[in-house]
């Protein structure tokens, strides 16, 4: 005990000497201090770089993950960007696919054909022949004047185009439209069974004054629905020597259009996502019989006059990330109409087949 002490006065002494304390308060903590607070600071001075590593670490983290997520960006943006096309293979084997199958059709019939199918994503052409002949659209009619709606309705909407519809339907008291939404309105312009073919030409028609009267009086001649829907093609279509519409009819004779338009007004109404899922699928409405093998994602159009000799088909094939096509044929003969349906539906299955969203049964398809 005694040697403790002697070394606690030594070591009080010593710091009195060192840092000139004068009481034992002082010299006690001062000793402690110059004894223990090195360590103390070393620990300290440990601790304060051990954290500093893990903020280091967690800083380089950090980073490695804003840069993976800005490279996830990156390749989500290039996938957007890239959305809807197809590569160049493909577009290859589809345009040699086509080109035989039009040659084939030549042989087969005299019919007037016009035909073009295009990139749902771009609307770049993939192949197209006599798409710039004037030809009666049967029902097809219907996606031009679709078309020049969704067009007039998003000049006039401050909110959206269905509520925009509402509103005006009930300001212009169009009373065969109250009360109907704008997806029934296209759902009866799209899908419907023979026995309703009458039906839906009156809702074109109601359709079509609806349009005159949103775009002025009846009495303004500059108003009327052949021009409204003439100015909306020349709007969205390079094809514009044709545009002869004599009324809202699926059954008309006196309508003319080309393939290429009813094709661009498709690729235009691509982007109301209320008018595509209206179209029919497989199986539906007039294509009842048509297409049920290929799956319900592919959208349809169908025009028939049987007893004129009119077929008449558009669609989108893979949407979004396919083709848009229309077909358009005039002048069948009656005992080949059923044939003429036959050549259409399989080149709708070998389209689908090369773009790797169907299995054709018979390879005879390709």
């Amino acid at each position: 005990m005694t040697i403790k002490i002697i070394i606690q006065i030594c070591l009080l002494y010593l710091c009195t000497v060192l840092t000139g304390c004068t009481t034992y308060d002082q010299i006690y903590n001062d000793v402690y201090d110059y004894i223990y607070g090195g360590k103390e600071q070393e620990a300290q001075n440990e601790q304060f770089l051990k954290e500093k590593a893990l903020d280091e670490s967690y800083i380089k983290e950090e980073t490695i993950d804003e840069s993976f997520i800005q490279e996830q960006n990156i390749e989500q943006n290039i996938e957007d960007e890239n959305e809807g096309s197809i590569n160049k293979e493909t577009i290859d084997r589809l345009e040699s696919y086509l080109s035989g199958r039009f040659k084939e059709y030549g042989y087969e019939f005299s019919s007037k054909l016009g035909i073009t199918v295009k990139q749902t994503g771009n609307n770049k052409v993939i192949f197209e022949k006599n798409s710039d002949k004037c030809l009666i659209p049967s029902s097809l009619i219907n996606i031009i004047i679709c078309s020049a709606l969704i067009e007039m309705l998003e000049k006039n909407s401050r909110t959206n185009v269905e509520h925009t519809f509402i509103t005006k339907v009930d300001q212009l008291n169009i009373k065969s439209l109250k009360g109907m939404s704008l997806d029934n309105l296209f759902k009866k312009l799209n899908i419907y069974t023979f026995s309703e073919i009458t039906m839906a030409n009156n809702t074109a028609q109601d359709t079509c004054d609806f349009l005159t009267q949103m775009a002025g009086t009846k009495k303004n001649k500059k108003n009327k629905i052949n021009t409204i829907l003439s100015d909306h093609i020349k709007r969205i279509s390079k094809y514009n020597k044709c545009n002869k519409f004599h009324k809202p009819s699926g059954l008309s004779l006196y309508n003319k259009f080309t393939a290429d338009q009813i094709a661009d007004c498709l690729f235009y109404l691509k982007k109301s996502k209320l008018y595509i899922q209206t179209l029919q699928r497989g199986g539906q409405g007039t294509l009842k019989n048509r297409l049920l093998d290929i799956g319900n994602k592919h959208l349809f159009k169908a025009g028939y006059m049987r007893k004129n000799g009119v077929m008449c088909l558009a669609g989108l094939l893979n949407p979004y990330n396919g083709v848009h096509f229309a077909i358009l044929i005039n002048n069948i003969k009656t005992k080949e109409y059923d044939k003429n349906i036959q050549w259409i539906d399989d080149m709708v299955r070998g389209i689908c087949a090369i773009l790797g969203v169907y299995t054709p049964k018979y390879t005879t398809l390709l």
